[in-house]
């Protein structure tokens, strides 16, 4: 019986670790996450680690698939990312990436300034801001 005991609270302590590792995520895992998922048929796992500011006010349902058809429709894909900084001052963070994207215009090498914030103990991206963006001639045969 004791064993038995043993046992549950031990399932019981690795069921709390996970549910408080989920509220845990770092500001660059969130970017991280982000970066992964966008433009892709799981974006719906990031929109709980986005504010409302971020999504225009929408409701997390809503901005994935309004956003899926805006990027479905200009063929958006995520190609090359890199962190540049990151910096946590209390409940604000920003985290920078250098990216590229492919879009129907071409590719587009571009920095990415995140902003997030802490909501009830989980990091949140509140707003981005796409700088310094360059795009890359396609070359078309002729």
């Amino acid at each position: 019986m004791k064993k038995a005991t043993k046992l549950f609270l031990l399932l019981v302590f690795f069921i709390f670790v996970s549910c408080i590792s989920q509220h845990l995520k770092s500001p660059k895992k969130i970017v991280a996450i982000f970066d992964q998922v966008y433009g892709t048929s799981e974006m719906s796992s990031i929109a709980s680690y986005t504010t409302g500011n971020f999504r225009d006010a929408k409701p997390k349902e809503v901005w994935v698939i309004d956003t899926w058809k805006v990027l479905k429709r200009l063929e958006y894909k995520r190609l090359n990312s890199k962190f540049i900084d990151s910096k946590i001052e209390g409940n604000k963070a920003i985290v920078v990436l250098q990216t590229q994207i492919h879009a129907t215009g071409g590719k587009v090498d571009q920095k990415e300034v995140f902003y997030l914030i802490k909501q009830d103990g989980t990091w949140k991206i509140d707003e981005l801001v796409v700088t310094d963006e360059e795009l890359e001639e396609r070359k078309e045969k002729i």
